[in-house]
């Protein structure tokens, strides 16, 4: 459901958010859904990781580390996050 809502809000393929591709627009909407599987879901990082095309660990904290301070810098963010949220919890 994750992958779905962030896929749709983006306007992106839900398989552009396992894939390897660096395009910006996938890159901060696959930063959205590792934030969401971790702190909405509560999924765990290898979880994650496993989830979203065999990322490590590593990858996976420094996604969280960066949205979790964007939040605080950028309405944008705190605004798809708090969006996304919400329909994610419906």
């Amino acid at each position: 459901k994750v992958k779905n809502t962030v896929a749709a809000y983006f306007n992106i393929n839900v398989r552009d958010l396992s894939a390897s591709s660096r395009k910006q627009e996938i890159v901060y909407a696959r930063m959205i859904t590792i934030y969401l599987l971790r702190n909405v879901i509560k999924l765990p990082l290898k979880k994650i990781g496993e989830y979203l095309g065999g990322r490590d660990h590593a990858t996976i904290l420094h996604a969280i580390d960066k949205i979790t301070k964007s939040l605080n810098e950028d309405a944008l963010v705190r605004q798809d996050i708090d969006y996304l949220t919400e329909k994610i919890n419906k």
